[in-house]
């Protein structure tokens, strides 16, 4: 599955990057690269599953093969594009919030909904860091692309589907300070290739960090 998106999104972790920042991750296990499968059918395409979730002992749920945890093909699908769409929805408020220089709470509030672990605790740092400096962010990013590169079945201990995307974005814009100067220019030459992961959960989709990857973005999502 490949869903292609050019929106308005938002300058989460990517101004962060920019500032010199350390994206967090958690301690799980790295996910296949998109081109070691076949990333337009993620479903009938599954990865081993990570190291990271063995099954826990004397528990027969638990010991279900990878395969069977795995919702049905067509149910996959349509959550997959609900987690795309729920990226982008989430990317967008965090924009809609810098512009206000997260003065607006109902916007601040919009933007850390549908967020958890290190993903809000980078927002909500650099979402206070920049409202303290008064600083307002003029511009956004543009979702060049996403393919999914990772699936992971629900959890024996309750976790539901996770998906990982292989995204590219590309930053426009600057931080404002409050004189109206420029603090720093935002815009980069070149988009920014990063793997959001989300997870299933009470059916909707929480987005639980982003990491940036090095080099470039590849180049069948950027074209």
């Amino acid at each position: 599955m490949r869903a292609q998106h050019a929106v308005p999104a938002a300058l989460a972790v990517l101004v962060a990057c920019l500032a010199g920042c350390t994206l967090a991750a958690d301690d799980v296990a790295d996910p296949p690269s998109a081109d070691a499968e076949d990333a337009e059918d993620p479903p009938s395409a599954t990865p081993p599953p990570p190291a990271a979730a063995p099954s826990a002992p004397g528990d027969a749920a638990t010991e279900l093969p990878y395969a069977a945890r795995m919702p049905p093909e067509e149910e996959v699908d349509a959550m997959v594009l609900d987690a795309a769409d729920a990226y982008l929805a989430h990317r967008a408020a965090y924009d809609a919030a810098a512009r206000t220089g997260f003065a607006d709470a109902q916007l601040l509030e919009a933007a850390l909904e549908g967020t958890d672990g290190s993903m809000r605790d980078l927002l909500e740092r650099e979402s206070a860091s920049l409202a303290e400096a008064g600083h307002v962010v003029e511009g956004g990013t543009e979702v060049l692309g996403m393919e999914v590169a990772w699936l992971g079945p629900p959890t024996a201990d309750g976790g539901g589907l996770q998906v990982v995307f292989d995204a590219c974005v590309l930053v426009r814009g600057v931080l404002r300070a409050p004189d109206g100067s420029v603090a720093r220019d935002l815009t980069a030459a070149d988009a920014v290739y990063v793997q959001p992961r989300l997870v299933h959960v009470d059916g909707g989709w929480v987005l639980h960090e982003q990491l940036q990857q090095a080099g470039p973005c590849p180049g069948d999502l950027t074209s």
